[in-house]
């Protein structure tokens, strides 16, 4: 098996040494019994973090440890980010084996509703009886599986509501760089705003996306944390089987552990810094509009039929009491939709992106009205909802013309 690193400071998994097992569960045979509704949607995480063709056979696997009491501990990773769940369980005699990670979900997924045995060993595999039902999968050893190497001191432990976590993901992250390899911007920055408000902040270099929310006892000096896009990705997943659970979230100087319920994730912090977003927010506009969200969503959903994903620019003619939503591709033809505004100031012409005006305003409330506040035709316009302050997203403007 190829080497992995031993530093726990830098390394978000290790290799297993020799020593026993922490919880005391040995690698030999096991058997219990699960049931569906606990074991599917504990897969359905796990298989999307396991690799499908990974560079070590052992990362695209998941590794179940049978343990007293009646727990079946699921573990999945990648080495940058990592899965660990306890699923209630019937548990005859514990141990542990592995099992490809994809292939056991899209079984369980086709089998019906109803409880599901499980006998696994490294000479045997896992094998995964229910009723006159019985599929065996092959198991790599468990010893190879990487251990999930301390947090160690910890930097700083917040909690907050699950619900508001996925608020500050689903209104943050979508404005993350899909280019890997600019890493700082293929992030999510983690940091603490004034007067004791957390803050979430993405930018893909085109636009940029900010969120505060209130947290009672975070301290300014609270060091900023860049979260993986694929690690905040799969959070958020997480999240949607949650409802009114607090999260913990204990970050270190390079792993950030998150803890909700019966389910750990751990994942690896971005090095560097994110770039000094702060300089290119629009303080002082001097054109302001208000729009009613779903009419601009609606407008905008409707002239971008005649686009392309490769040219999504519209352009935007402001008059008063009026915006005019136009695009013309010459292959495929034109489109020009006026919605009423509260607006009363000089007429300005100045091209957006659709797609990403469209992403800030399915981000709000269905009822949101949108202020849109500019300086010219050549900066970066703000968009907020009049209703929230404390949500800013900043968008560079297209030259159309």
């Amino acid at each position: 098996m190829p080497s992995l690193s031993q530093d726990t400071h830098d390394a978000l998994f290790t290799v297993p040494s020799s020593t026993p097992h922490p919880t005391g569960v040995t690698h030999a045979g096991f058997r219990c019994q699960i049931g569906r509704e606990h074991l599917l949607p504990t897969l359905s995480l796990m298989q999307a973090i396991a690799e499908s063709h990974p560079s070590l056979p052992i990362l695209s696997h998941v590794l179940l440890e049978a343990r007293a009491p009646d727990v079946l501990a699921v573990r999945t990773t990648d080495l940058e980010i990592g899965l660990n769940r306890h699923c209630p369980a019937i548990v005859q005699m514990v141990g542990a084996c592995t099992a490809d990670a994809r292939r056991l979900y899209d079984l369980v997924r086709a089998l019906p509703p109803g409880s599901l045995t499980l006998e696994g060993s490294l000479a045997n595999g896992l094998t995964l009886m229910q009723d006159k039902r019985r599929f065996r999968l092959p198991s790599l050893d468990p010893h190879e599986f990487p251990h999930l190497a301390p947090v160690g001191d910890s930097v700083q432990t917040i909690e907050l509501p699950a619900a508001q976590l996925k608020e500050l993901l689903d209104r943050s992250s979508f404005a993350v760089c899909a280019d890997g390899t600019r890493v700082q911007l293929h992030s999510l920055l983690f940091a603490c705003g004034p007067n004791e408000q957390v803050r979430c902040v993405a930018s893909d270099g085109h636009r940029l996306a900010l969120i505060e929310r209130p947290m009672p006892g975070l301290t300014a000096d609270a060091v900023p944390m860049l979260l993986p896009y694929k690690g905040c990705t799969e959070v958020r997943r997480l999240l949607d089987d949650v409802t009114d659970e607090v999260v913990t979230m204990t970050f270190s100087t390079t792993i950030a552990v998150l803890t909700v319920g019966s389910t750990t994730f751990s994942l690896r912090l971005v090095e560097g810094a994110f770039p000094d977003y702060e300089q290119v927010i629009p303080r002082t506009p001097a054109y302001r509009l208000v729009i009613p969200r779903a009419e601009l969503v609606a407008a905008l959903r409707r002239v971008m039929v005649l686009t392309t994903e490769r040219a999504r620019g519209v352009k935007c003619d402001l008059h008063a009491g009026a915006l005019v939503l136009s695009v013309n591709t010459p292959e495929l033809g034109e489109a020009r939709e006026e919605v009423a505004i509260d607006y009363h100031g000089a007429d300005l012409s100045v091209g957006f992106n659709g797609r990403y005006l469209l992403d800030f305003c399915t981000a709000v409330e269905l009822e949101a009205q949108v202020v849109m506040e500019l300086v010219n035709e050549t900066t970066p316009a703000l968009l907020r909802v009049e209703s929230d302050p404390h949500y800013r997203y900043v968008v560079m403007p297209m030259r159309l013309f």
